[in-house]
């Protein structure tokens, strides 16, 4: 059975993906068209009282993030 590299990948490969080429076969594709899919690590409560936030607000918290990032100058 093969196993997969370790290796750091390549400024080229990071580039592409970076610039949103060969994204499909890098992640999988569960992000709709158009989108990225974005992990973060935050504390457990946090994460609470932004999801209950989203639901106070009737949206999500994709939305919300993205509103967020929309107010950087």
């Amino acid at each position: 059975m093969a196993t997969k590299s370790l290796k750091k990948p390549s400024l080229e490969a990071v580039t592409t993906f970076a610039e949103g080429g060969n994204v499909r076969a890098i992640r999988g594709g569960h992000a709709p068209a158009g989108d990225v899919r974005l992990t973060i690590n935050i504390k457990q409560e946090l994460h609470r009282k932004l999801k209950i936030k989203a639901i106070e607000e009737n949206t999500t918290v994709g939305r919300m993030v993205e509103a967020w990032i929309q107010t950087w100058k």
